[in-house]
């Protein structure tokens, strides 16, 4: 069997934790190594993590004195102990699939030339622990090229959910594990980096459980969604100019497609903060989109934008009362703190078109 390491950095989710690694450990067809690196939680993680690991050989457990952050603790999973020819970075609030593992191992071995493999991922809510069902064991997969995924990246955002990324081992030691430049983008630049070097296999099955409970980022306009803007184009920018120049890559048609969509969604952001009335962050969201793309800040793409600041927030407050009131929206708050999906919901770029699909 091919052997495959996972490593599992984790503070604070001791709650998840042995559902997490109870998913791994249900992994049949592939040789496993299992690390938990508990990064000096305040919750119960540590003692849940040295039960586990004395429970399964397979397990291993490591716990820091002091907090030392999630790309050193990434990187002493990736770098220091992975041996294996794989690993896969798994957080321990996610799970995985049934079979997952294998699947993915399969297209690594069939395709050398794929740098990794992701999947689909399947959205878990809250404090959910689903039943896991059973889910074919040969992949249905796509042998994209690395410029492809690259496009896609920069067109219309990241198509890797962290869960199913399951990455040549060398290829990561080889490169250096994750950038600590990019502290909430470092998963986009490792994918990134291995789209230049490799082509990307994606599996069309659910690979992992992804969960969204409310603390996964801030849901603030300027420290979470603006800062994500800006560190994609930081990631974007330092991708081609360590790892692209040798490649033949037309980083500036890339660019220009990335600062686009960056432009629109930043935007987004603006008009959203103005009817929040927060007028100091929908500033700050404009004048980002300025910065990124000049034309998606022009009179016919900002015209929402500029008609709210030409009526006033109270008047603007008023119509779009008038207009949910009319199309019948419930106008009371949400008591939930995450976007409003559906449990069990998917998401994932499976590529329709091109590709070699198995």
């Amino acid at each position: 069997m091919t052997a495959i390491d996972v490593v599992v950095p984790c503070y604070n989710y001791g709650r998840f934790l042995k559902y997490c690694i109870d998913s791994v450990l249900m992994q049949e067809g592939v040789e496993l190594r299992v690390l938990i690196i508990d990064d000096a939680s305040k919750d119960e993680s540590a003692s849940i993590g040295k039960v586990l690991a004395s429970q399964d050989p397979r397990v291993t457990f490591r716990g820091h004195v002091t907090n030392k952050g999630h790309i050193k603790t990434f990187n002493e999973g990736v770098l220091d102990w992975a041996t294996a020819p794989y690993t896969l970075l798994l957080s321990a609030d996610d799970a995985l699939t049934p079979g997952s593992l294998k699947r993915a191992v399969d297209v690594l071995e069939k395709c050398p030339e794929a740098g990794m493999v992701y999947g689909i991922a399947r959205l878990i809510l809250g404090e959910e622990m689903p039943a896991h069902e059973a889910l074919p064991v040969t992949p249905t997969y796509q042998i994209i090229p690395g410029k492809e995924f690259l496009r896609r990246n920069c067109s219309h955002g990241i198509p890797v959910s962290s869960p199913t990324a399951v990455v040549r081992t060398a290829f990561q030691q080889e490169t250096g594990g994750y950038c600590s430049k990019m502290l909430h983008t470092s998963d986009m630049e490792m994918w990134m980096r291995v789209a230049v070097h490799h082509s990307i296999g994606v599996v069309r099955e659910p690979q992992a459980y992804y969960r969204w409970h409310g603390q996964n980022m801030s849901l603030g306009y300027t420290d979470g969604p603006l800062n994500d803007i800006r560190e994609q184009l930081e990631v974007c920018r330092y991708v081609f100019d360590t790892w692209g120049r040798n490649n033949n890559l037309n980083d500036k048609d890339l660019m220009s497609q990335l600062n686009q969509r960056l432009a629109r969604e930043a935007l987004w952001l603006a008009t959203n903060a103005f009817d929040a009335g927060r007028f100091e962050d929908s500033h700050t969201c404009f004048a980002l989109a300025q910065k990124c793309d000049p034309i998606a800040t022009g009179p016919l793409r900002s015209w929402r934008l500029s008609a709210r600041r030409a009526l006033g927030v109270r008047l603007t407050q008023r119509i779009k009362g008038l207009q949910n009131r009319l199309a019948g929206r419930d106008l009371q708050p949400q008591s939930h703190s995450w976007p409003v999906w559906a449990s069990g919901g998917q998401f994932g770029w499976w590529p329709a078109d091109g590709g070699a699909v198995q």
